[in-house]
């Protein structure tokens, strides 16, 4: 799941990671993505650094890893999502 208010920086965001064969459910809003993800129960949500509190305490009983966008190019966040990913798996043993 990918938030984003900016239609384009979302676009961009959902190209990247389709490339990368993630499968992405693109929202607007903290707000949006915690009402979806009951239904979707996504793996990975991608957000802004001023959502990550607020999403980490509502998903607490989820799975679903919160990782933030990128502050250098937007072809690292497919690296930075394997890396949260492959840290879950290490700490789950």
């Amino acid at each position: 799941m990918v938030i984003e208010p900016d239609p384009t920086r979302r676009d961009v965001t959902e190209r990247i990671l389709a490339q990368g064969r993630f499968a992405v459910a693109p929202v607007v809003s903290a707000a949006g993505a915690l009402a979806l993800c009951p239904l979707l129960r996504p793996a990975v949500i991608v957000c802004p650094p001023a959502d990550v509190s607020r999403l980490a305490e509502a998903l607490s009983e989820s799975d679903a890893l919160v990782v933030t966008h990128p502050t250098g190019p937007d072809s690292e966040l497919v690296a930075q999502i394997r890396l949260a990913i492959r840290e879950r798996r290490f700490r789950r043993g």
